[in-house]
């Protein structure tokens, strides 16, 4: 098997983890409670999940697919749960045969490590089954009012805003070679799922089901147009929150705008230090610029390139 096709069944099983990131956040925000809640965990060890197979896709010199397969939408809890199950029996199986398929050592170990996750999650999924079979069915519903619709525009907007730049920060912090740089990038992509989720728990809580789809992304390997493109889209979303602001009455959801604002801010002040940086002489092509202040002491050592991925090296943040 070549390099090429590894890579094309990783991304595939990309896909696959991105499908099962947005369905179970859909179960976490519609479900909620303690249900909700051991469901949202569960996502989380499907975004590391869709990590690691995006830098192994990116150290054998493939770019990371931001793609992702359908979700199941339902609004009775047992049946989410069902599919939910049902799609970690799935992803244990492809996962197994992929497993078999390829031939390196360290990604074979890997697929290991996920398969395990995966066959642990099923369990999980199938002991919440008595917890939700007599849950009544989750109840979303149109806009009711003229001040309804415009809050669900508003929420949806946002949603798609941020979902857009979570995948944009995410594919960055992949294809970047600096390692420091890739992990702001990163930062940047917790960032806006934190803002992303507030949004989408506000719509479910007011009654709307999350749509859940991104707005047009553009990747780029390119530092300069990376940057460029990130500063204008920050101040894009620092402008679409103000008019949220303006044009919403609603004191409590007021403050949660302000402060998304606020961080979408500092992440254009971050971006536009970078390119700064750029345009200093002593800046080469495939130089990242300095760190923007308060990232990083000044004088520290530059953070290597990553190493083709281990084992060891795909896990070096702790499991919660």
């Amino acid at each position: 098997m070549t390099d090429s096709e590894v890579i094309a069944l990783l991304n595939h099983d990309m896909t696959m983890e991105h499908q099962a990131i947005i369905q179970y956040l859909l179960a976490a925000w519609g479900i909620g409670g303690e249900v909700g809640a051991s469901i949202e965990s569960i996502a989380r060890d499907e975004m590391r999940h869709f990590k690691y197979f995006a830098h192994t896709v990116a150290s054998l010199g493939g770019s990371p697919s931001v793609e992702r397969a359908p979700v199941e939408r339902s609004t009775n809890p047992a049946e989410i749960v069902r599919a939910n199950a049902a799609a970690e029996d799935e992803a244990v199986k492809v996962y197994r045969e992929h497993q078999a398929a390829i031939p390196h050592e360290h990604i074979k170990k890997l697929f290991e490590r996920i398969i395990g996750d995966e066959v642990y999650h099923g369990g999980k999924f199938r002991a919440m089954l008595p917890k939700v079979e007599q849950m009544p069915p989750i109840e979303y519903h149109e806009p009711k009012t003229p001040r309804e619709k415009l809050l669900f525009r508003y929420l949806e907007e946002d949603i798609s805003g941020e979902y857009s730049a979570i995948l944009r920060y995410l594919h960055q912090s992949f294809v970047v070679k600096d390692g420091w740089l890739s992990d702001s990038l990163e930062d940047r992509a917790i960032d806006e799922m934190k803002h992303m989720g507030w949004m989408a728990e506000h719509k479910a809580e007011s009654g709307g089901e999350p749509e859940v789809e991104p707005d047009p992304i553009k990747l780029s390997t390119d530092l300069k147009e990376i940057f460029e493109n990130d500063l204008k889209l920050e101040k894009e979303a620092e402008a679409r929150y103000q008019r949220h602001i303006d044009g919403y009455d609603d004191p409590d959801l007021r403050k949660v705008w302000e402060y998304i604002k606020f961080q979408e801010q500092h992440h254009a002040d971050e971006f536009q230090t970078r390119l700064q940086g750029l345009a200093k002489p002593e800046a080469g092509a495939a130089e990242t610029p300095k760190e923007a202040p308060g990232e990083k002491a000044s004088g520290a050592q530059p953070k290597p390139e990553r190493p083709k991925p281990s084992v060891g090296s795909l896990f070096r943040k702790p499991q919660k």
